[in-house]
């Protein structure tokens, strides 16, 4: 069935025509004319300065441009975030979504209310800052970009730390969390997922965050920066506290009189210049550009059906639309239809040789395929993504994967994992990369280090599992040289060796989850059998073959292998298991 009459396309061109600006940082896509368009852009350039000058100690390089969707009213929103008018539902300002190394920002320019845009500062904010501090306390984090997220730029005049009415409503009367309490705060805390909770934390955040930075004059400051330089420094939370704020008890009292008081200045100082209108480009957009955009915001969104949808009929509309192709290639690839996405992906860089993020793909798709065969394409791929868009932190990370897989110059696809790291410091992808190509240079302690990171910087439980694989790797690859140094061979020892109830069995994986923990699914000569890691989640990896040093079990699917495990209790189909050998190189 056609879903084109129920996800319609959210601007007929005739009847409203949409433009497209390009300032140095943003792409706006906008349908209330080139003069709304080009303000909106001069306002996002003149906010991500303010931010830019809150982050001294950041790398200064330019980052992603960052896509707006700026709608001239309500009802060109609502086509936008459907799901967010229905019944019930309040209806936004607008929405900043990231994903899939693109960012959108949805907005309605004619929105009311004081700074209808705070929601989406302090998204923005996160987006800017979690890249290169992304260790920071949560509480800290969270009331940075509260304090950030309420600016304004207004003609020549910048506001930073305006107090929010939804915020100053949260703390009035009330009794304050325990500092000793909003310190430990993290992610997986009731404090920051009960929403009975959650509100406190953000006010009380904002408030501490207010207080440090600008409150009694900015008297205060030298405690937040003496914080953040022990955190800097390496030292824990707890101990970083102690040395900024000395006694937590005063502090305690002094930030209750503070929000007592009710008094919360604003930092007002001279705005950051206007972009110059000679780096505004400015072109007016067909309907299939504008189903192009649309359907990359609904993508990265997660709604792949509407994507989908949106991105058929551009291509429809028109064929040679390089952007079109690129997103659905995205959007194929989020919905696993890999030889579909590797064709758009194709057409995208045919139509346009300069879609670095269709090469990308393309590279990353192909190579996946088939990680330890040599492909001159991928690293072509790669190589021209990074001279395109030199500040693209992914090309840079499989690019080292994939010059470290073949053995050829170490030492340059090093210095690739380097720089996607120093783009992306927090991302554990790029240190993961960094130790598989140390693990190939057998430069064992610094790899063992870039595991650390990588497994302190992990975002999910593959990221996890891939750490300690590469660890386990690591541990036997040092072993070996110990064996051959002393003339033994020696066998690594495993949870089960000295287990009497350890069994073998050999088969095919048929299928392999990696969340929340590793679970392979075998067909066996006796039947099928499901073995999962034990609670350490422990695994040894041997093989008939040289490891990769991108191994990892999470790809084990259509691969023979030998599995020692121990039956779970009552069962004889599942067990735990401790050592994998896999017996053929590739699926």
């Amino acid at each position: 069935m056609c879903l084109c009459a129920f996800f319609p396309s959210f601007a007929p061109a005739a009847a409203s025509p949409w433009v497209e600006v390009r300032s140095p940082h943003f792409v706006v896509v906008s349908n209330a004319g080139d003069k709304e368009a080009r303000r909106t852009a001069i306002q996002f350039e003149q906010i991500r300065e303010v931010f830019r000058e809150a982050l001294p100690n950041a790398p200064d390089h330019a980052g992603p441009a960052i896509t707006i969707l700026a709608a001239k009213d309500e009802a060109t929103l609502s086509q936008l975030l459907p799901e967010m008018w229905t019944k019930g539902h309040a209806h936004p300002a607008g929405l900043f979504e990231n994903g899939m190394s693109q960012s959108y920002i949805a907005i309605e320019l004619d929105a009311k209310g004081p700074n209808p845009y705070a929601t989406i500062y302090h998204e923005y904010y996160h987006s800017l800052t979690t890249p290169y501090l992304p260790d920071l306390p949560t509480w800290l984090s969270e009331g940075m970009a509260d304090f950030f997220g309420h600016s304004e730029v207004d003609g020549r005049i910048a506001t930073v730390g305006e107090s929010a009415p939804e915020l100053l409503y949260q703390l009035h009367g009330a009794t304050l969390i325990p500092l000793e309490t909003l310190f430990r705060v993290d992610r997986s805390s009731p404090y920051y997922n009960e929403q009975d909770k959650v509100t406190m934390f953000y006010a009380e955040s904002w408030a501490l965050v207010h207080y440090l930075m600008i409150g009694d004059n900015q008297a205060h400051k030298p405690m937040m920066a003496a914080y953040l330089a022990a955190l800097d420094a390496g030292e824990t939370e707890d101990d970083a506290a102690v040395k900024a704020f000395g006694s937590l008890k005063k502090l305690q009292n002094q930030l209750q009189d503070y929000v007592d008081r009710n008094a919360y200045y604003e930092w007002r100082y001279p705005a950051p210049p206007r972009v110059a209108d000679s780096d505004l480009k400015e072109r007016a957009l067909s309907e299939a550009d504008v189903d192009a955009y649309e359907g990359g915001f609904f993508v990265i969104r997660g709604r792949t059906e509407e994507a989908g949808t949106v991105l058929d009929r551009a291509v429809e509309l028109d064929p040679k639309n390089a952007r079109a192709y690129e997103n659905l290639a995205i959007t194929q690839f989020s919905s696993d239809q890999r030889m579909e996405a590797l064709a758009s992906a194709t057409q995208a860089i045919t139509l346009d040789p300069a879609s670095m993020l269709a090469r990308y793909l393309r590279a990353y798709l192909t190579f996946n395929e088939a990680p330890d065969a040599r492909n001159p394409q991928i690293e072509d791929d790669l190589r021209k993504a990074i001279d395109g868009n030199p500040e693209f932190a992914p090309p840079y990370g499989l690019l080292s994967v994939y010059m470290a897989g073949q053995g050829e110059d170490l030492q340059q696809a090093l210095g690739f994992a380097k720089k996607a790291i120093a783009l992306e410091p927090g991302n554990a992808e790029y240190q993961l990369s960094e130790a598989q190509v140390l693990l190939r240079m057998r430069n064992y302690a610094e790899a063992d280090a870039a595991l650390t990171r990588a497994r302190a910087s992990a975002a999910t439980s593959q990221q996890l599992l891939q750490a300690d694989i590469f660890r386990s790797t690591l541990e036997q690859m040092r072993k070996e040289e110990l064996d051959l140094a002393s003339g033994s061979k020696r066998v690594g020892v495993g949870a089960l060796d000295d287990d009497p109830n350890a069994l073998e069995a050999t088969g095919t994986v048929t299928d392999v989850s990696c969340a929340p923990k590793l679970e392979l699914h075998m067909s066996t000569s006796k039947g099928p059998l499901t073995l999962h890691t034990g609670p350490s989640g422990d695994l040894k990896i041997e093989a008939s073959f040289a490891i990769p040093a991108n191994f990892t079990p999470c790809g084990l699917k259509g691969r023979r292998i030998t599995a020692r495990y121990k039956l779970d209790a009552a069962s004889n189909a599942t067990g735990t298991v401790d050592v994998l050998k896999v017996l053929d190189a590739t699926p």
